[in-house]
Formats: structure tokens, sequence, C-alpha cells
């Protein structure tokens, strides 16, 4: 009774155990990273996409195990189900050769015939090797089949999912970088391409050989990925530059324009006010042509920034505005040394009418000589224009004649 009982609990344990490994092994075969290994390993190289390296080593080493696993549990299940069949009708006589049958039947599983290559045969080797082997020992090695191929699976899965999604995120970055690039530069830049080619190894490593990809994004993606960061935010910060530098720059020629405005005012009123010896010796704003030279240098700057060369710009610009910044020293030069004479003519003509009064206080309006001096100058300062270094001679000898 005692071998019966362990004969029924081994043909229920079989049973479970068969409806198990069916249920597992159809649902990994059916998994989609299994499915594409699979296709993978087998694919044409100029059609698809090919296992290679180290995944095409694993993938080789327990696909094809797995693969016979299912003609090894349909063996073990059509032997487990005849046992089932003979448990359930034995007959009264003969039942205990039943139960033993029974129980060869679950113990001793016949392996189907394998044949041995010529060239690894011996003297006394036959064509074909049948095996056999217990339920127990059978189920032991489908179970390692099983879970290296799972394994290989969850493995692949892993990096593909992970990857993937690391691949997209890069792949959003740098078309990102793409669109920012085109819009501060003229051309692509080389560290994009290099980066999108970075970017396609990665991809078809992590796709053919996914195992052996690694720290492939990491240590070859990321760094391209970056460096095309580095060259945009460099683009940028020169964009913004450039363009600080040209709002800068028309804002200094509207400066010069003014200022050049005012130092032809200035040397038109000095002209209609003062006369000098040397004209020539005096600052002088510049020739209109001059500032147009100027206007035609920035458009073309502004012009050569609206071309995306913000580099060919950034090497002009400090050198129009060298220039710009002397042309306006020169203009507001101009009008402070013509303004200088035309308020050096009204300071005489107050230094002239105070001296009049102190000798008006002094009793000294009357006095030939001194009126003289004081007519002579007062007639010199208010005509037009005014000898202003003769007048300038005059209200000092009227000074010096006064306080003597």
């Amino acid at each position: 009774m005692t071998a019966n009982t362990d004969t029924d609990r081994l043909l229920a344990r079989l049973e479970s155990d068969v409806a198990l490994c069916l249920q597992n092994m159809v649902e990994l075969a059916a998994h989609r990273t299994y499915v594409l290994l699979c296709a993978m390993l087998v694919a044409d190289p100029a059609k698809s996409t090919r296992l290679a390296g180290l995944t095409l080593a694993r993938a080789n080493h327990v696909i094809p195990p797995f693969q016979e696993l299912f003609g090894h549990v349909d063996l073990l299940k059509s032997q487990v189900s005849r046992a089932r069949q003979i448990r359930d009708n034995l007959p009264i006589i003969g039942r205990e050769a039943k139960m033993q049958e029974v129980l060869d039947l679950l113990t001793h599983i016949k392996l189907p015939s394998q044949a041995v290559p010529l060239e690894k045969r011996g003297l006394l080797t036959a064509a074909e090797i049948s095996q056999e082997v217990t339920a127990e020992r059978l189920l032991a090695a489908m179970s390692a089949s099983f879970d290296e191929t799972n394994k290989l699976v969850h493995e692949v899965k892993q990096v593909w999912s992970k990857s993937q999604t690391r691949l997209d995120e890069l792949d959003r970055e740098l078309k990102e970088v793409q669109a920012d690039a085109d819009e501060v530069a003229q051309t692509s830049s080389p560290d994009i391409a290099v980066a999108l080619s970075a970017l396609g190894d990665a991809r078809s490593l992590i796709l053919s050989d996914p195992l052996a990809a690694g720290d492939q994004l990491d240590q070859q993606v990321m760094p391209a990925v970056d460096a095309c960061k580095a060259r945009l935010a460099s683009l940028k910060a020169l964009k913004q530059q450039v363009c600080d530098d040209l709002a800068g720059a028309r804002l200094l020629m509207a400066q010069v324009k003014e200022a050049r405005e005012r130092a032809v005012i200035a040397v038109a009123e000095r002209r209609d006010k003062i006369a000098i010896d040397r004209e020539d010796q005096l600052t002088m704003p510049d020739d209109a042509s001059v500032l147009d030279q100027l206007e035609t240098w920035l458009t073309r700057l502004e012009q050569t920034a609206n071309e995306k060369r913000y580099l060919a710009a950034s090497v002009g610009l400090p050198n129009w505005m060298t220039h710009a910044r002397n042309r306006l020293s020169a203009a507001n030069s101009a009008c402070v040394a013509n303004e200088t004479l035309v308020q050096e003519r009204r300071d005489l003509r107050g230094q002239l009418a105070a001296l009049k009064a102190y000798a008006a206080a002094e009793g000294m309006a009357e006095d030939a000589a001194l009126t003289a001096i004081y007519r002579e100058a007062e007639t010199l300062l208010f005509q037009r224009p005014t000898a202003i270094v003769k007048a300038r001679d005059l209200v000092s000898k009227y000074r010096q004649a006064l306080l003597k």
C-alpha cells in the first residue's frame, strides 16, 4: 500500500509539473523579446538585423535546447498520461504488476535517439544513441534550460527597454539641439553629425548585441551629445553677445551722428561770431562721408549677423566700435573747441562790463585813455565775427590799465 501511495503521489506531482512546464514554456515562447531573438538568430543580414557578438553566442547556447524542451515535455506528458490511464483502470488480477508499469513509466523516460556524427564516433560507437532518464532528471534538465533562456530573454528585454527609452530621449535632445543650432548657425555643426553617428552606432549595437552594449550610451553617445550642447550654448552666447553689441553699436552710431550735428552747429556759430587766425589748428567735425562709411560698415555687420555668421560679426564689431568711439570723441572735441571760443566772447563781454563798473566806482570813468581802450574792446566784442585774440588782448589791456 505504501509503494502504491508513493506512486500515486509521484503521478500527481508529475501531472502538476507537466502542466506548469507547458504553461511557463508557452508563455516564454510567446514573449515578444524571445520571438525577436529567435527571428534575429536566423535573420538574413542583408535584409534585417541579425544577432551578433555576446548576445549571439548566448542565444545559440540556450535557445535551441529550449526549443527541444517542447519535444521533451510532450514525451513526458505522453508517458504521464499513459501512467494515469493505467492507474485509473487497474485490474483486480495483476494489480501490482500494473502499478509497477505505472512506476516504470514515471521513472524511465526514453529520450529520442540522437544521431552521432561520424567524426565523433569511435569504432564501437553506434550511429544513434538512445538515452533513458528519470522524470526528475529530465525535469531538472528542462528547468535549467528554461532558466537560462528566461534569464537571457529578460536580460535582453531590460537592456532594450531601458536603452530604447534613453535612445528616444537622446534622439529628441539632438533634434532640439539641431533646431536650436539652425537658429544660430548658418551651417549644421559637425558636432551634431558626430553625435547622430554615435547614436546610430549605439542603436545598432544595442539592437544586435544588447548584452555587449553595456555603457555604450554613457561612454560614447553622451560625450558627443554634451559636446553638441556645449557648442550650442557657445553659439547662443555668441549670438546674444553679437546682438547686444550691434544694439550698442546702433546706439553709438546715433550718438556719433548727434555729436557731429552739434559740432557742425558749433562750428557755424563760431564762424559767425568768432574769427581766428589758424582755423586748421582747431579740431573740426568729420566730413559727412566719414559717417556714411561708418554707417555702411555697421549695416554690413548687421547683415552678417542676419546671415547667422556671428563669429565673423564678432570679429568686425570691436574694430567698428573703436572707429565709432574715435569719431564720437572727435565730434565732441570739435564741439567743445568751437563752443569754448564763443563762450569766451561772452565771458570777455561780462569781464569788460564788470571792469567798466569798477572804473565808475573808482571815479575813473572819464579817463580818456581808459575810455578809448574800453570802446575799442566793446566794439570788437559786439561785432561779427569777433577777432577773439585781439579782443582778449584789449580786455587784458583795459584791466591792467585800470588796476595799475
